[in-house]
């Protein structure tokens, strides 16, 4: 069984952060531990209020982990500020030629209102820097203004919130040139789900990823197990009841195949 952390926020939903990841590392037989980065108060109709945690507490978990064991690799989500940010690059600097890290910048979500404001340069900075450590960065159409240059190998831009009714494309690329270019890997096209149950679909996506990596499989064939694993969920959750907004994107009875 591969292992993987999860750095990310608590959803009292529980339709993103580390309550999608755990669950959909399970859905694709991996084990999950999480390292908890904030606390979210919110409901299927948006979120009420983020509450971070202190910044030595988050190091803390993670001490604890990979003192216990070495995952195969790592998925880093909702960091609520600047200072977590920076003291997570220290800490996984020494792991990222090693660890295969996924970085899905939580900024903007599938519904509502930027995370975090755009006026913040230190945060930015710091996330530019963070993806520096990373081996893919995941964003999704609204995010890719926000962080504007991205270090990491690889970069798949998410197109759930593109503009084709029919279809959603998901582009690969890689870095070259120290960063400063991206060349384009793969498209993967698949069909768009419409659906209210769309909560959590960045976390899932990722999680995904990160397994697929650790399992040993190449990027774009890890990418098209999260690409497949997203609409798979959309699909089979799209016609389910849940509260008064956007349900979750997971759901336990999907099967993905070998």
């Amino acid at each position: 069984m591969v292992r993987i952390v999860s750095i990310g926020g608590s959803d009292s939903i529980g339709g993103a952060g580390i309550q999608a990841d755990v669950r959909t590392a399970s859905l694709l037989h991996a084990y999950c531990a999480t390292a908890v980065t904030c606390v979210t108060v919110q409901n299927s109709a948006g979120i009420i209020s983020l509450n971070p945690l202190a910044t030595d507490l988050v190091i803390a978990q993670l001490d604890a982990i990979f003192s216990d064991f070495i995952p195969d690799a790592i998925k880093v989500g909702l960091l609520p500020n600047s200072d977590m940010i920076a003291a997570l690059h220290r800490y996984l600097t020494p792991y990222h030629d090693t660890i295969k890290i996924v970085l899905d910048p939580i900024l903007a979500p599938t519904k509502g209102t930027n995370i975090v404001n755009n006026n913040h340069t230190d945060f930015f900075d710091n996330m530019r820097e963070l993806s520096s450590l990373s081996y893919v960065t995941t964003p999704n159409l609204n995010e890719l203004p926000l962080l504007e240059t991205f270090k990491s190998k690889y970069v798949i831009i998410k197109g759930g919130h593109g503009n084709d009714n029919e279809r959603c494309t998901d582009k690969i690329y890689q870095n070259v040139k120290d960063g400063n270019t991206l060349k384009e890997v793969a498209d993967l096209v698949t069909r768009r789900i419409q659906t209210l149950n769309s909560h959590g679909t960045g976390c899932v996506y990722s999680t995904a990823l990160a397994v697929g990596l650790a399992d040993g499989l190449d990027i774009v064939k890890s990418a098209m197990l999260a690409q497949k694993v997203v609409t798979t969920a959309l699909d089979e959750g799209k016609d389910r009841n849940f509260g008064s907004g956007y349900g979750p994107t997971l759901w336990h009875s999907i099967v993905i195949a070998e």
